[in-house]
């Protein structure tokens, strides 16, 4: 099967370029009054032919265009680097539609990277503030610019997690707008989703992002606990201008970039992706392999032991397989796993996860990497409210992982008295990050009894019926929002036997 990765690269190299052409040249200089960036589209030239059938086909060909072009949001950002500040400056410009049924007289993007500005309190729990914070807490954030919607400056606040953006005229169902602005974001000194070791960076949910707007926009804060985001599937073209001595690792495919007498500038397309990150790192080991169904998974380190490392690619690789099989096949040429220091063990991002290198060390370290690779079908392929059903992407991830080691010897399976145990267990229950207090706890109750009921439901509809279903389901909803009841319906075509007892026990629901 052709990758959507490969269609669409051919199709945004000339797009890409071109977009970035009117940034560098368009854009002003910090001398200059900033002013939007131009936005235009050529048209092809057209034959003659009667008024009639051409405003027939410009009308057909304009619903067309529209229902094509509203399926994703276009993202194109201009970042520079500097190290020895740990900033990055940046300019963005962001084409979107709106997809749903009612106007809005505002815009939101989230600004993750302010839950870590000066006088704020630190978004971890005290038990973890010292991995997290190894030379004390050094604040960052990220500070907004010059904010134009269609070429209009416009009334903004981005204080907080959420920026604001107050329309001079309402956005209506079914236009498009076009933002832009600039933006400097302040690294923290932090091992987090985003921080550093030494000279080395990762920037997890640092560049601004849309808000989701679903006739009313969803707006989250940076959770203590679980990965508090939730986000819509884009295209992202970003130049990024790095020193010489740095390594970018990024989502999407790296291009030869352009080089400068002591830096240069890299451009990264990722299309379909839920999320854009990128590591700076200086000197990395770097080893791969490629699956039969041509990916090129890339494990990027410096901490882990080489044999370690190498028995993870491998693992990573097969498991990559096992997945393509049981699911649809991975949407991407690459996949990018890379050593950082978290106090969490993992994360997921689309195309590149990060992995703690204590844990990719640890011999068990290998069910972390399998468990983010399963997050790039559950988060990203298909998309969930990670702070409200969290257990649509975790629970699924630590299915598949241990699935796939059970296949392998690797781990016990999970016996009939077990799932019947935890099914009646009422001191877990699977919710919202927001009722959980530790991290133990939302791992029980989330990923584990999660888990479990998948296990208990494969059980009941027998593996092959449950394997139909899961293809299904996945290539249904692929690049879209899925939720609860959604997959309630996908298992209610596939078994016609009454389950409102079985969901009520596991989700603890009267």
């Amino acid at each position: 099967m052709i990758k959507i990765h490969q269609i669409l690269k051919k199709c945004s190299l000339l797009f890409g370029v071109s977009i970035i052409i009117s940034i560098v040249f368009l854009w002003p200089s910090n001398e200059e009054k900033t002013y939007p960036i131009e936005y235009t589209q050529i048209e092809p030239l057209m034959e003659e032919e009667s008024n009639e059938a051409a405003n027939s086909k410009a009308q057909e060909s304009n619903i067309n265009e529209q229902e094509a072009i509203i399926k994703e949001t276009l993202y194109v950002v201009d970042i520079v680097f500097n190290a020895d500040r740990r900033q990055l400056t940046g300019k963005t410009l962001v084409e979107v539609w709106n997809r749903k049924e009612l106007p809005t007289d505002e815009i939101k993007f989230q600004l993750y990277l302010n839950a870590f500005k000066e006088g704020k309190e630190a978004p971890v729990l005290d038990s973890f503030l010292l991995k997290t914070y190894p030379n004390g807490i050094k604040p960052g954030g990220i500070e907004i610019r010059n904010v134009y919607v269609d070429d209009e400056l416009q009334i903004f606040s981005a204080e907080e997690v959420v920026m604001v953006v107050k329309l001079n005229s309402g956005w209506a169902p079914k236009t498009k707008k076009i933002i832009s602005f600039e933006w400097t974001a302040t690294i923290p000194e932090i091992h987090h989703r985003v921080g550093g070791r030494n000279s080395d960076f990762w920037f997890g949910n640092v560049i601004p992002t849309l808000a989701v707007y679903d006739n009313d926009w969803q707006t989250n804060q940076y959770e203590l606990i679980g990965d508090p985001f939730n986000s819509d599937i884009a295209n992202f073209t970003v130049n990024i201008s790095i020193p010489d001595d740095y390594q970018i690792i990024a989502t999407g495919y790296e291009e030869v970039g352009v080089q400068g007498a002591d830096t240069r500038t890299i451009r990264v397309v990722a299309n379909k992706v839920r999320d854009f990150t990128f590591a700076l790192i200086k000197n990395p080991k770097k080893i791969s392999l490629i699956t039969n169904s041509g990916v090129h998974v890339n494990l990027y380190y410096k901490k882990t032991e080489d044999s370690t490392a190498q028995k993870a690619l491998k693992q990573a690789v097969a498991f990559l397989a096992f997945l393509e099989n049981k699911l649809i096949d991975y949407p991407y040429d690459e996949l990018d796993i890379v050593e950082n220091e978290m106090f969490i063990t993992g994360m997921e991002y689309p195309s590149m996860v990060y992995i703690d290198s204590d844990r990719l060390n640890d011999l068990e370290g290998v069910q972390t990497v399998m468990h983010e690779i399963a997050h790039q079908w559950f988060y990203n392929l298909l998309g969930n409210d990670q702070i409200i059903e969290p257990w649509l992407d975790e629970a699924f991830s630590t299915f598949y992982t241990s699935r796939y080691l059970q296949s392998q010897g690797q781990m016990h399976s999970v016996t009939q008295e077990l799932l019947t145990a935890e099914r009646k267990n009422k001191s877990t229950t699977i919710g919202s990050v927001k009722n959980y207090t530790t991290w133990n706890s939302y791992w029980k109750s989330v990923y584990q009894r999660g888990s479990y009921m998948l296990f208990d439901l494969q059980h009941l509809m027998g593996q092959n019926l449950f394997d139909q279903m899961m293809k299904t389901y996945v290539e249904k909803y692929a690049y879209n929002t899925v939720s609860t009841i959604d997959f309630r319906g996908i298992v209610r075509q596939y078994y016609t036997i009454e389950l409102d007892s079985f969901w009520n026990d596991w989700f603890n629901s009267e």
